[in-house]
C-alpha cells in the first residue's frame, strides 16, 4: 500500500509511515487541541520534504489569522503560496443566501483552479461548517458522504472537525466519523494541576496503527511534536 507521510515527528511511527495513499482522514477534538495546526504542517511537510503542492481550504474566515499564527512555527505560508506550492482558498458562504459549499466547489472557476494546480495534499478546515452550510442530497448520511467524496480531489485529505466535549473515556460516533477511512483524535486532558495534549488513532483503514493514547506537544520553531509517552 502507499502512504502519504505526514512529516510530524512521532506520528509516521504510529501508523505504518504515514497516511494511505487517497484516503479522507478526519482530525477530531475541541478548541485548543492543535487540529488546524497539525493539518496545516501536513501541507507544509509535504512541500518542503516531498516537493509537493498542498490545497489548504478555509471556511471559517480566520485564513489571515492563521497565516500569522504558524509563523511561529517557521511556515510562511504566504512565500509557498507566491512559490507556486500552496494554494489557499478561502470560501465566504452565505447559508442564508442559499450558498452551498459542494456547488462553491463546483463553481467552474473554482474547479479550473484546482486541475490547474494538481493538488497532491489536501486540507480542509473545518468540515464541521461545511456540513453546516449544505443542504442536504438524498438525507443526512448521503449527504455528508457526497460532500467528503466532493472535497477529496484524488489525493490524501484532512478534514478538521470540531467536537466541543471530547474524552477517550466517553466515545460518541457521529455519521461523518463512518464515512472517513481514519480518524485521528486530538484531546485535552487534566492531569493534575495542569492540562496535557494527547492524540490517539480511533480508525485507519489498511493499517495496523498503534492504539496508545501518547502525549503530544506544540512547539514554536517546530510544531507538532508527538512523544513516545504514554498518556495514563
Amino acid at each position: 500500500m502507499q502512504r502519504t507521510p505526514t512529516g510530524i515527528k512521532g506520528l509516521d511511527e504510529m501508523i505504518e509511515g504515514g497516511f494511505p495513499e487517497g484516503d479522507n482522514i478526519l482530525v477530531a477534538g475541541p478548541p485548543g487541541s492543535g487540529k488546524s495546526i497539525l493539518a496545516i504542517e501536513y501541507l507544509v511537510k509535504g512541500i518542503l520534504e516531498h516537493n509537493e503542492r498542498a490545497l489548504y481550504i478555509e471556511v471559517g474566515e480566520k485564513l489571515n489569522k492563521m497565516i500569522e499564527h504558524v509563523g511561529r512555527f517557521g511556515w510562511d505560508l504566504r512565500k509557498l503560496q507566491s512559490d507556486g506550492k500552496l494554494l489557499m482558498l478561502a470560501p465566504r458562504l452565505r447559508p442564508e443566501e442559499g450558498d452551498d459549499p459542494i456547488e462553491w466547489l463546483n463553481r467552474k472557476k473554482i474547479r479550473a483552479a484546482i486541475s490547474e494546480f494538481k493538488p497532491q495534499r489536501v486540507a480542509v478546515d473545518s468540515l464541521t461548517l461545511l456540513l453546516q452550510y449544505a443542504r442536504e442530497h438524498g438525507g443526512h448520511r448521503r449527504g455528508m458522504q457526497r460532500l467528503v467524496d466532493s472535497f477529496n480531489l484524488g489525493c490524501t485529505t484532512l478534514f478538521v472537525s470540531e467536537e466541543s466535549h471530547v474524552h477517550p473515556d466517553r466515545l460518541d460516533y457521529t455519521v461523518e466519523e463512518f464515512i472517513v477511512d481514519g480518524i485521528l483524535s486530538l484531546y485535552y486532558l487534566r492531569e493534575g494541576n495542569s492540562f496535557e495534549r494527547s492524540l490517539g488513532i480511533l480508525k485507519m483503514r489498511g493499517t495496523n496503527h498503534s492504539r496508545r493514547l501518547t502525549k503530544f506537544d506544540i512547539v514554536d520553531g517546530k510544531g507538532v511534536v508527538v512523544h513516545s509517552e504514554v498518556f495514563e
